[in-house]
């Protein structure tokens, strides 16, 4: 017998995200409590991913955000990103995000991942990488009114150096700049990680 979540209740009603209480049964039949949170309904997310991460390319350099996030009360550096609204597609969703967010236009595009989880102990939340190769000249007009957004176009040496100034970093955005730094991940590269996949645009 294995896991198995019996039951689940929504505790709040919010708009972006909610907390639930699932029922789960462990392997010996024992029913356990565990508390979640989730962007929709869809507590156990079998409707596909939830959020677009976007890493775009200018040319050579690798594109950044500097956002602020109230979570933390501080600034963060990150990759674009977000919600896949209702309809679209994860490219449609990264053309869009990425113009609001950067500023930038996308002129090609490699599906980097399939569905993946941030943090599966408290939320179901699973996001898709799209790599981008970008043109533009970066502004942040587009944001929304509780954005707070410095957009950042690094080379790898400059990469290099963000990583070890202290500044605070999702752990994706690390990860990948990290690649980058190293000559690892970028957007013409022949990696077997990225391969390319036939998204919908």
């Amino acid at each position: 017998m294995k896991n198995k979540v019996i039951k689940s209740e929504q505790i709040t009603d919010n708009k972006w995200l909610n907390l639930f209480k699932l029922k789960f049964k462990d392997k010996k039949g024992k029913e356990h409590d565990w508390y979640t949170v989730a962007r929709t309904t869809d507590v156990l997310n079998k409707e596909g991913p939830q959020v677009v991460v976007i890493i775009p390319f200018l040319e050579d350099k690798m594109v950044l955000i500097k956002q602020y996030r109230p979570t933390l009360d501080d600034y963060i550096i990150e990759h674009p990103a977000g919600i896949i609204d209702k309809g679209e597609t994860p490219l449609e969703s990264a053309k869009r995000e990425l113009k609001e967010e950067t500023g930038l236009e996308t002129i090609d595009t490699i599906c980097f991942s399939d569905m993946l989880y941030n943090s599966p102990g408290i939320t179901n939340e699973s996001l898709t990488y799209v790599i981008a190769k970008v043109k533009g000249e970066p502004h942040t007009s587009n944001n929304e009114d509780t954005e707070d957004i410095e957009v950042l176009v690094v080379d790898q040496k400059e990469a290099g150096e963000l990583l070890k100034s202290g500044v605070k970093f999702s752990a994706k955005c690390w990860l990948i700049l990290q690649a980058f730094s190293a000559n690892i991940c970028c957007f013409d590269c022949q990696s077997p990680l990225l391969q390319r996949k036939g998204l919908e645009s």
